[in-house]
């Protein structure tokens, strides 16, 4: 990857990253220690990419943890050995009233909109009565979105985000794929 694209670039750096997952553990794990009553002991990572993020919350609490993300392309296990699974939150491979606890940090804005409200449907569905949905969303009206680092990104049309996100990986030479580019 072009260092022009990490760091004070387009992407983040990998201490960026780190420092970002650990703030959002940390937060994560608040609002878990404040909400969630543990009666089965266990947890759900929903669009847990490859588990860092989980594997963080597993070493600071006492649940057993499962991931789901969508990008994955079989069973694996985090580096901490996680159960990670591919799927998507509306569909999620799992019985009825399995967890105390869902976490849906940072994914929702990710979802299609189609699918947003059948994902929440079904992250409720393996929840045990009483069992809580922790998560967070990126304020789409802060100053810097928080993805591509530009401005006011959450208040422009998605033709004119899309053109001023072009606009920054062009000037730091890279080129935005878009979904009909070949």
């Amino acid at each position: 990857m072009s260092e022009g694209l990490t760091g004070s670039g387009l992407l983040q750096s990998e201490e960026e990253w780190d420092e970002r997952n650990r703030v959002l553990a940390d937060n994560m794990h608040e609002l878990i220690n404040r909400y969630v009553v543990a009666e089965l002991g266990r947890a759900i990572d929903v669009g847990c990419q490859r588990g860092v993020l989980t594997d963080m919350l597993a070493r600071r609490t006492s649940y057993r943890w499962s991931g789901v993300d969508p990008a994955l392309t079989g069973e694996d296990v985090s580096p901490s050995g996680v159960q990670l699974l591919p799927g998507r939150g509306n569909s999620l491979p799992f019985r009825d009233a399995m967890f105390d606890l869902g976490l849906f940090a940072n994914v929702y804005e990710h979802v299609p909109p189609a699918e947003r409200e059948p994902s929440l449907r079904e992250m409720h569905r393996v929840l045990r009565p009483g069992g809580v949905l922790v998560g967070q969303l990126p304020n789409p009206y802060f100053p810097i979105e928080s993805h591509s680092r530009l401005p006011f990104m959450g208040m422009a049309s998605c033709s004119c985000a899309e053109s001023l996100l072009a606009t920054r990986a062009c000037a730091l030479g890279a080129r935005l794929l878009r979904r009909h580019d070949s």
